[in-house]
């Protein structure tokens, strides 16, 4: 408790083992905008503040200006005001200004605090990829913060929570998120269909997984990539033939998506699709073409296929 601050003792959350817990006061992000206005009528007011006398930039404008933009997650645009503060940009700013995008914080301000009992758990979850199974969580209390987050937020971040808890196996409080998300939204999205269907493939419940899969995986949609991806590992998980379409689908994907973040992994799945299917020829002439592919995945790909 030595390096609690004196304000973290007012507020009555203590973390022990970890870093000093950022105080629910500074993360009430709900509130950083008017009450029941419209987005491009708050930041249009707040961006018209910013400058004062002689053109100088007023810092206290600033600051409000880009909690307005946190707020209705315009994440990368409200680092780009930070980087305009007098002196270093604000850290706990900064860190949600690539949180609220659903990227990694690289200054990793929330880390250590995932077992404090308040806001600043939620957002240390959500900004750990990689979130160990022996941590200790208060999920409850981060179902409360997940909660009081905007409208808007709870849609964009909530599947990204759910898929953390998953990894790190507190697997009800995952589903908890999705009932929240539903439960707000009047309908379960394609995001969180397939994130249920990967709590089922991780639970066993292949029934289940491919229900959600089957459409996910071949309309067409935004989470089309993923699904496939996940309805190979149905596939192997059930010791069976992928159908055609979704081997073509993987290969498509898999060059489309080439250059960018997901290139990688969609390679993968579609030289696992043929394989799957007993395509050994295929799958070997797919791997000659890694080209751009990191020497780790085509290691581990070519581990698989032998």
């Amino acid at each position: 408790m030595t390096n609690a601050t004196h304000e973290t003792l007012r507020a009555g959350r203590v973390s022990i083992g970890a870093d000093t817990c950022v105080p629910d006061s500074k993360l009430d992000i709900a509130h950083w905008s008017e009450p029941e206005s419209e987005a491009v009528v708050v930041m249009s007011k707040r961006r018209s503040a910013l400058f004062g006398e002689f053109d100088r930039i007023d810092q206290s404008a600033l600051k409000s200006y880009a909690r307005s933009l946190l707020h209705y997650g315009f994440g990368a645009e409200a680092k780009v005001i930070l980087e305009m503060s007098e002196g270093k940009p604000d850290a706990l700013m900064t860190a949600l200004s690539f949180l609220v995008d659903g990227r990694p914080d690289p200054g990793r301000f929330f880390a250590g605090q995932e077992s404090c009992a308040g806001a600043a758990a939620l957002w240390a979850v959500l900004s750990t990829p990689n979130l160990s199974s022996s941590a200790h969580l208060e999920t409850d209390l981060i179902l409360q913060s997940f909660e009081a987050l905007p409208k808007h937020l709870k849609e964009h971040l909530g599947p990204l929570l759910a898929e953390r808890l998953t990894g790190a196996g507190f697997t009800d409080a995952a589903r908890e998120v999705y009932v929240r998300m539903e439960r707000a939204f009047g309908s379960e999205s394609d995001r969180v269909a397939l994130g249920r269907a990967n709590m089922d493939l991780k639970d066993g419940n292949l029934a289940d997984a491919e229900t959600r899969l089957k459409p996910l995986s071949e309309n067409g949609t935004s989470q089309t990539p993923e699904s496939i991806k996940a309805r190979i590992s149905l596939a192997e998980a059930q010791n069976e033939r992928l159908p055609e379409r979704i081997v073509e689908l993987a290969d498509a994907y898999a060059n489309e998506y080439r250059n960018t973040d997901q290139g990688a992994v969609l390679w993968q799945a579609h030289i696992r699709s043929l394989l799957q299917n007993g395509a050994f020829d295929q799958a070997f002439m797919a791997m000659d073409d890694a080209k751009g592919i990191p020497d780790d995945i085509q290691a581990e790909t070519r581990e698989l296929a032998f």
